[in-house]
């Protein structure tokens, strides 16, 4: 096999492990087989089910011969003309509304996060920009359908709502009006006031409660929920009760279609999270996943949410059902795209006494690795860092952030990190092209023995062999060296295509946010397999690859190539973020340099060039044909 053949084996290697990748970490990810997880999958006849829609403020329940005629909400002791209010919960990371009617969340604003394509004001982020997680919201009103975006309120009911079985029907409390606890009208937590909380509470008859209180905290995107139930079990057909968060999460990014294909739901029941995908079979997703469970969530690409249950340590009766239900909602704009939002909850069974204490944490912000982290609950598996190259994606993480400490700007950063890559790559990159110009210098011998043995494919390999030995080459010397370096290519590739950290973040002139392509003005037509955005980095980056391709690329027969690769790379890189371009961009330049540089420290044996003479080709297959004259002869 000669030079260019080998070159052109790489780069088509290359690209096809490209497209590969790409395409087994996009969205179309299949459920894990729950097998493993030593768990199974149940409907038992008590489920609790969650309601879709809401048509009215006020809760029905079925009616049965011993229900009292005075009180159709009973068990609740509710009085219908309380008007829902919203209490504002702020601290230096969110804001948050909960409402009165159900004291569920209807809305949560990161401060620290915002909108796409808007700039901070005095280096900080006003506050009509704040990102919004609860979904569907007023920032997408082009999206969702008219049914929608007019009936909000309604819409995104249920985010911590409870359910219970009553004796009278299926209890839905996300609706009725619980009562605050020292009528307080809003919550500020601040350095002074480090930690707060609010209280809501509904009665029942015969002197029972239900009790929510959220604690929250001033520097933390999470809140604890303790739930107390007081005297409850009475009223109840089933002793379970079931924690539901309804509205899913809003998608945020300006890449629509995108940020949708990353939200999938989660369950972390031992050690092998479990992926759910939005499923058609609406008897397998309404069937619950029974076990004990670290946590649920769902997530888009960059922002996440999480409940995790800590029940006491007697708690051993306490049995759990985690419901992860997906739905895709079609939407109005761009053409083709659902919103795909997923319900998640934790139905708990078996529970005794007259006072039922449960608490959970629930974590609702950015999916920041290294926050998630910090909580020792295995949250971190929330970030898309893929499973094969899982470990070097972390370690490309910490030095990332480990540079970032000392350097602000996130495009100075990728620079040096570039920089550092490829002094690390330097051993292996200047093996590859080593062997490379010793396989340019034998294309004249190798050229000759083609002629030489053309019709006889044998004695031409055993011939190519013989010759390369002599002259200490390695056929593949060019590609190996190439080859490695793939692992720690495609990882840096996983890591700035998800890290949050570089969402928002702007770079120089029209690069104003690294997590976006670079773009400076759209097309009014789009082109097939590059799209309608013309962007900077893709073609500087594609224009360096040329100038390598034509360096490299001797035969004229291969010429194609140099023109063929950019042009792939091209289509496939100009949909991909600034970060990522600015980085290969990066690469791809110290590359050339590198290439340069190693071309003129090169020094190949002179006997390699030497005029080849018929003698000299007859001798390189000597050995073969000795080798079969001594088999004649025994």
């Amino acid at each position: 096999m000669d030079y260019d053949k080998n070159t052109i084996l790489a780069f088509v290697l290359i690209f096809l492990v490209l497209i590969a990748y790409w395409m087994y970490f996009s969205p179309k990810v299949e459920q894990r087989p729950i097998e493993d997880q030593q768990i199974t999958h149940e409907t038992p006849p008590d489920t609790v089910q969650i309601t879709k829609k809401v048509e009215s403020d006020k809760i029905e329940i079925v009616s049965d011969s011993t229900q009292k005629s005075e009180d159709k909400f009973y068990p609740f002791l509710v009085n219908t003309d309380d008007v829902p209010r919203d209490i504002i919960v702020e601290s230096d990371f969110f804001r948050g509304i909960i409402s009165t009617r159900g004291a569920v969340i209807k809305s949560w604003r990161l401060k620290n996060y915002a909108k796409p394509n808007t700039k901070k004001v005095d280096g900080k982020i006003l506050e009509q920009n704040w990102v919004e997680l609860i979904g569907p919201n007023q920032d997408f009103p082009k999206y969702f359908g008219k049914n929608v975006t007019d009936d909000l309120e309604n819409y995104n009911y249920g985010n911590l709502a409870i359910s219970l079985p009553t004796k009278f029907g299926n209890g839905e409390t996300d609706k009725l009006p619980f009562q605050v606890e020292g009528d307080i009208q809003a919550l500020s937590l601040s350095k002074t006031n480090p930690v707060d909380s609010l209280i809501f509470v509904l009665k029942l008859a015969d002197g029972g409660t239900l009790r929510k209180k959220f604690i929250f905290n001033n520097k933390s995107y999470d809140f604890d929920l303790k739930l107390e139930l007081k005297k409850i079990s009475q009223h109840l057909s089933q002793s379970n009760y079931q924690l539901n968060w309804r509205s899913g999460l809003s998608p945020t990014e300006e890449n629509l279609a995108e940020d949708l294909s990353y939200t999938k739901g989660y369950a972390l029941p031992r050690k092998e999270i479990i992926t759910f995908e939005v499923s058609d079979d609406a008897e397998e997703k309404a069937k619950p996943i029974i076990g004990k469970f670290r946590w649920i969530g769902t997530t888009t690409k960059y922002f996440g949410l999480s409940l995790v249950p800590h029940f006491p340590e007697n708690a051993d009766s306490v049995s759990t059902e985690a419901l992860v239900i997906g739905e895709d909602i079609p939407l109005n704009a761009p053409k083709n795209l659902v919103w795909r939002k997923f319900d998640v909850g934790f139905k708990v069974k078996s529970f005794t006494g007259d006072m039922i204490s449960h608490q959970y944490k629930v974590y609702l912000g950015p999916l920041d690795y290294f926050i998630l982290k910090d909580y020792h609950l295995e949250l971190e598996r929330l970030v898309d860092l893929g499973k094969w190259l899982r470990q070097i994606c972390i370690g490309i993480l910490y030095l990332f952030e480990g540079l970032h400490k000392y350097i602000s700007n996130y495009g100075v950063v990728l620079i040096i990190f570039s920089i550092l890559i490829k002094i690390v790559l330097h051993p292996l990159t200047k093996k590859s092209y080593v062997s490379m110009k010793k396989m340019q210098e034998l294309q004249p011998e190798l050229a000759k023995l083609k002629e030489q043995y053309g019709n006889d494919a044998k004695k031409l390999q055993t011939a190519q062999m013989k010759l390369y030995k002599e002259k200490g080459i390695n056929p593949l010397g060019g590609c190996l060296p190439t080859l490695l370096q793939l692992p720690l290519l495609f990882a840096l590739y996983q890591v700035f295509r998800n890290t949050i950290s570089l969402r928002g973040e702007p770079f120089i002139w029209w690069i104003k946010d690294l997590s976006m392509p670079d773009t400076i003005f759209t097309l009014p037509f789009s082109i097939p397999f590059y799209g309608d955005k013309f962007n900077v980095l893709p073609i500087v980056m594609c224009a360096v690859m040329f100038i390598q391709q034509k360096m490299t690329t001797q035969d004229p027969k291969q010429k194609a190539m140099i023109y063929l690769m950019p042009v792939m790379m091209l289509m496939f890189f100009n949909k991909l973020s600034a970060g990522l371009n600015l980085y290969y961009t990066l690469f791809n330049v110290l590359s050339l340099a590198q290439q340069m540089m190693t071309k003129t420290d090169i020094t190949v044996d002179s006997s390699a060039t030497a005029k080849i003479t018929p003698e000299k080709v007859a001798t390189l297959s000597q050995p073969s044909i000795k080798k079969a004259s001594k088999k004649k002869k025994k």
